[in-house]
C-alpha cells in the first residue's frame, strides 16, 4: 500500500475520526465534456453534428479517428498534464454540496484514479473551487498501475485498507462495485450520477446507495 494511504489511515485512527471519501472526475468535476472538447479540437469527425457524434460514441477511446498513435499521444499528454486537469469545469455546484455534506460527516480524503504526477493541478483545482481541505490520494504511476483498466482495482484496494476510518466513498464509476465485491469490502459506496439505474444493490454484500444527485447523498446523512 502506498505511503500516503498508510499515513492517512494512521492519522485518522489517532484522531478517532471516521468520515467519507470523494471521487473527483464526473463526481465533482465535469470531466467528460472537457475531454470531448479537447479531442474535437485535435481532430473533428466529418458528416456528424456535435450531438450525433456524442450519441454515437460513449467514450473517446471508441472513436476510430482517435485510435491513431498521434491521437493516443495527445490523450496521454493531456491525462498527465497539470494544466489540463486544473482547467476542468466544476460539475454543477458540487463544491457547495460538499460543504453541506461536511456539516454531516467529515471529508477524509479525495481519492482519484488520476496519476500522481498531476497532483499539483488536482490540488490547485480543489483549492480554486474552495472545496474542503483533505488529503488527495492519486494512483501511483511507478507501480505500473497507470493503465486505465486497473483504476477500479486500485481504488477498491485503497478503500478496503482505509475502512473503517473511511466508511465509504461517493463515486460515479459503475465498474467500482464489482471490484469492491472482489475485495470483500465492508464500507459504503454512494454510486453517484444517472448511471445508477444500471446497478442492482442486491447484487452486492456491502451497501451500495444509488445516488442520482448530491442532494440524495446529503439526505442520506440527514436521516441518520
Amino acid at each position: 500500500m502506498e505511503e500516503s494511504v498508510i499515513k492517512l489511515k494512521e492519522s485518522l485512527k489517532r484522531a478517532g475520526i471516521q468520515g467519507i471519501a470523494l471521487d473527483i472526475d464526473e463526481t465533482l468535476s465535469d470531466t467528460g465534456p472537457h475531454w470531448w472538447n479537447l479531442m474535437l479540437k485535435f481532430r473533428a469527425p466529418e458528416g456528424l453534428t456535435y450531438q450525433e457524434f456524442l450519441d454515437k460514441y460513449e467514450f473517446i477511446e471508441h472513436v476510430p479517428i482517435w485510435k491513431t498513435e498521434e491521437a493516443k499521444k495527445h490523450i496521454h499528454d493531456a491525462w498527465n498534464s497539470d494544466e489540463f486537469n486544473e482547467a476542468i469545469p466544476l460539475l454543477h455546484e458540487s463544491n457547495k454540496m460538499v460543504h453541506e455534506l461536511k456539516i454531516k460527516i467529515p471529508i477524509t480524503a479525495y481519492i482519484t484514479a488520476r496519476p500522481d504526477n498531476v497532483r499539483q493541478g488536482t490540488e490547485n483545482w480543489l483549492s480554486k473551487h474552495e472545496f474542503p481541505k483533505a488529503p488527495v490520494i492519486l494512483r501511483p504511476v511507478k507501480s505500473g498501475l497507470a493503465d486505465l483498466e486497473t483504476k477500479n482495482h486500485w481504488k477498491a484496494g485503497v478503500l478496503k485498507y482505509l475502512y473503517p476510518e473511511v466508511i465509504g466513498i461517493v463515486d460515479d464509476n459503475p465498474g467500482l462495485p464489482d471490484e469492491l465485491l472482489k475485495e470483500k469490502y465492508e464500507g459504503k459506496l454512494f454510486l453517484y450520477g444517472p448511471q445508477t439505474k444500471e446497478i442492482n444493490p442486491k447484487d452486492y454484500s456491502f451497501p451500495v446507495i444509488l445516488s442520482p444527485d448530491w442532494n440524495h447523498v446529503i439526505d442520506y446523512f440527514n436521516s441518520k
